[in-house]
């Protein structure tokens, strides 16, 4: 009787494992063409309707960083993927681009070359061993090589500031170490290094930002399942939806200011009115070094939820990188694995409409998008081409879905207009600078440099907002990939670049919105000069060097973006990371893979979170709702598995010892690799 149990209880064992395997397993990786060798005909292939494919499984609205982790994933899953890209370039804010312009002293042109959107991202990404880095090796087939920028990842500067408590360093600039307790004692030595409040208080604000962060990681689970039975795991999503009624602004203060209990946070009990101990200027400050990664999802302290401060900060505690040469590589790598699977990635391909038949979405209406242009300027409408497929994936935001490709008299969209309250990111200001000489020889600096123009960020965003041409900008990015990029001066010898970005408002510039590029008019560039020339200010009054030797200058603005990148009212980032963007009574549209609609996914940063890392996740999340919980499953052990393989090849450990730190680290873990050891791992 005992040995007929274990001989049954064996075989459920057996027959259920093998059930989940046949579920799980992926398809073999069958490539059907090779790709040649010149990466133009699968990177940079025009938009004609012959060349589509037949018998299309998925379309992809958008080539960024989320349509193409969605591509590419369902390519190696045995999809034929169709990519439209309205730019004449793949890669959304992961491209490059060169321009050549007249040189503003003497003669000829000089040409430069720009990243968009991928500036720097974290060092978790140039480690295979890693998360992120595993994501993105698999979504590339390793292709796009990243490399360690070192220490600090990042400086933030002010101007000078003559409101100092006793005895402390008056500093304008605040290096960011990589790793936790390194960060803690450099910023505590920068702005108070006597006061043991300081660091304590550093300590606390980071160990509750992690707890922000980690508590995503469920929600991401909770959304790989069926819409129907996210009910049944309720439970999980509460400790997100209690972080994220939290400001970025209150946690500042009630950690840095008044060091209050975590438990007094989360129920958000009023402040103190005054700080028990009395060193206004010291917690100001710590305050305003500390609020410095809202750059990467642009949204001011008292409005930002404080979830996507901390997904940000926990992102970047740990370092930064950056490819090795253009940030292109990463969209060229997608497509010649959706080109080698069998599908076509296409640009000057603008998507119209997404056809929709009893509420199942079946295709998209599509034309050249230079037809476009033109006819929009004409106020007509060009010839559309009609393509169809079951599988239909938007990755060019919520706001575009909903107002712009689905047909606006259908139920869903009204229900959209009238429930969400989830706004648009906002904007940005672009200034692309060509600088003469090797950045060695100018003394170009290789870190990250972040400007705020005061310790008080709500403040200097609300003047800022009030009058955008007075006022320097609230926080204005520096960025020099020509310092970031090892292959740079072989590439560009002799002329180095920068990049300043700075906060915007679509409405700024809304009335010239229709009006084709660079034949907008005087008057707008005239009044996008006054950005321009508050950004050189920035520029010079900061690295200093740089002045009389920089050779031309080009202003972008939110319709630029509008228009190039089709991103919903020039918003970089899709949704704002506001209140809202955390509120559960928007979690219908936001943070999602699938919609209501039959056959309509969402990839990107609205399925997830913003930036390059976030709309890479989106992508992941899109990919798994395409081909089910199970399936997904199956991805994700895909990734975890070559992870374990790079971990082995790393450590030279066992395959089971490899894969069980592999799945540590793929929830948060520190992985093999980090130089800063386990210590100062602050999350991913």
């Amino acid at each position: 009787m005992f040995l007929e149990l274990i001989i049954w209880t064996l075989f459920v064992a057996s027959s259920v494992a093998l059930v989940l395997w046949i579920l799980i397993s992926p398809p073999a990786d069958k490539k059907t063409r090779q790709s040649p060798e010149n990466e133009e005909a699968y990177a940079k292939q025009r938009f004609i309707p012959s060349k589509v494919p037949s018998d299309v499984d998925a379309i992809v609205i958008g080539a960024g960083m989320g349509g193409g982790t969605a591509a590419s994933i369902l390519s190696k899953f045995g999809k034929k993927v169709v990519v439209l890209e309205h730019h004449d370039k793949l890669g959304g804010c992961t491209h490059t681009f060169s321009w050549s312009r007249a040189n503003m002293e003497g003669d000829g042109h000089t040409t430069c070359e720009f990243d968009t959107g991928c500036h720097y991202t974290a060092v978790d990404m140039s480690l295979p061993t890693a998360r992120s880095g595993a994501i993105m090796k698999y979504v590339t087939d390793g292709q796009a090589e990243w490399h360690d920028l070192g220490d600090p990842y990042d400086r933030v500067v002010f101007p000078h500031d003559p409101n100092v408590d006793e005895g402390c360093p008056n500093n304008d600039e605040y290096e960011f170490l990589c790793g936790k307790e390194r960060l803690i004692g450099e910023i505590s030595r920068q702005i108070n290094p006597s006061e043991p409040a300081v660091p304590r208080r550093i300590r606390k604000f980071l160990e509750f930002c992690r707890y922000a962060q980690q508590s995503i990681i469920k929600m991401f689970v909770v959304r790989m399942t069926a819409r129907w039975f996210e009910p049944f795991l309720h439970w999980m999503t509460v400790p997100y939806y209690a972080y994220g009624k939290l400001s970025t602004s209150y946690v500042l203060s009630a950690f840095l200011e008044h060091e209050m209990d975590q438990e007094d946070v989360l129920a958000k009990k009023p402040l103190p009115e005054e700080p028990a101990v009395p060193l206004n200027n010291t917690w100001n400050r710590l305050k305003g070094v500390m609020v410095h990664p809202l750059g990467d999802y642009a949204c001011q302290p008292s409005d930002s939820s404080v979830v996507a401060h901390s997904l940000t900060a926990c992102y970047y505690i740990n370092g930064a990188a950056y490819t090795n040469g253009a940030t292109q590589i990463i969209s060229n790598s997608v497509a010649k694995i959706v080109y080698e699977h069998g599908g076509e990635c296409f640009v000057n391909a603008h998507v119209d409409e997404i056809i929709v038949k009893n509420n199942q979405a079946v295709g998209v209406r599509v034309c050249k998008s230079s037809s476009w242009e033109s006819a929009r300027s004409l106020d007509e409408k060009p010839e559309m081409t009609e393509i169809y497929a079951p599988i239909i994936i938007n990755a060019a935001g919520m706001h575009n879905l909903y107002h712009k490709l689905l047909p606006q008299e259908m139920k869903i969209v009204q229900e959209f207009k009238k429930t969400n309250k989830a706004i648009p990111s906002y904007g940005h200001n672009y200034l692309f600078v060509a600088i003469k000489g090797d950045a060695d020889e100018v003394g170009i600096p290789v870190t990250n440099t972040w400007y705020f123009n005061g310790y008080n960020t709500d403040e200097c965003f609300d003047k800022y907002f009030e009058d955008p041409t007075e006022h320097r900008p609230p926080t204005v990015y520096l960025g020099f990939p020509c310092t970031k990029d090892p292959t740079w001066k072989k590439r560009f010898p002799g002329v180095s670049n920068c990049i300043l970005i700075s906060d915007s408002k679509y409405e700024w510039f809304e009335k010239w919105e229709d009006m084709r590029t660079h034949k907008r008019g005087g008057e707008y560039d005239t009044y996008k000069e006054k950005f321009a020339q508050k950004l050189l200010d920035v520029l010079y009054d900061k690295v200093p060097q740089v002045k009389g030797k920089v050779l031309w200058y080009e202003c972008g603005t939110p319709v630029s973006d509008s228009n190039f990148l089709q991103s919903y009212r020039g918003g970089s980032y899709g949704t704002r990371c506001n209140l809202e963007f955390t509120n559960p009574e928007n979690s219908r549209w936001l943070m999602r893979g699938d919609t209501e609609i039959k056959g309509l996914y969402m990839s990107g940063q609205d399925a997830w979170t913003p930036a390059v890392a976030g709309a890479m996740y989106g992508g992941l999340l899109c990919a798994v709702k395409v081909l089910g919980f199970w399936k997904g499953l199956g991805i994700l052990g895909t990734i975890i598995n070559n992870q374990a393989k790079d971990i082995q090849k790393e450590t030279k450990k066992s395959y089971p010892a490899s894969f069980m730190k592999a799945v540590d680290t793929f929830f948060g873990g520190c992985p093999v690799g980090f130089k800063f050891g386990e210590e100062e791992w602050g999350g991913c």
